[in-house]
């Protein structure tokens, strides 16, 4: 930070900062700071009650991260990621209700992508397929 006095008793202050230059790897299909494409495989129990206060679903695919978000028919549903296979996610009877279960419900990762980032070619987030759970 640099200071110049302007008159006595004021200051005038000049703030440098540091600009980060995102620079595309070179013919390499790896990214710093890529966020990838989740791909969700499987999701047990694939039934859940309607009348249970709420359930416990384990979600198995690849490239989780830790600001993953599952979806229930586009509502958010609280989720813990556990590493990049492995995501719990918390079903309660309330989120049945206002997500709606008489068309079926589908239940999906997104990985928020970050600014920028498709931009320079990294890739840059997404969402996986869907796949559907039972609700009885």
């Amino acid at each position: 930070m640099q200071r110049r006095a302007v008159s006595a008793g004021l200051f005038l202050f000049t703030i440098t900062t540091l600009a980060i230059v995102l620079i595309r790897c070179g013919g390499s299909s790896e990214c710093v700071g890529a966020i990838p494409v989740p791909k969700l495989n499987s999701v047990q129990p694939t039934t859940i009650s309607s009348q249970a206060p709420s359930t416990t679903i384990s979600l198995s695919g690849s490239g989780f991260v830790l600001t993953s978000r599952v979806f229930l028919n586009s509502w958010a549903v609280a989720a813990t990621v556990l590493d990049s296979h492995h995501i719990t996610a918390t079903v309660t009877q309330q989120l049945l209700l206002v997500a709606g279960t008489s068309n079926g419900v589908e239940i999906w990762v997104t990985n928020p992508g970050q600014l920028g980032g498709g931009f320079f070619g990294c890739a840059d987030g997404g969402s996986s397929k869907a796949v559907s759970i039972t609700i009885t």
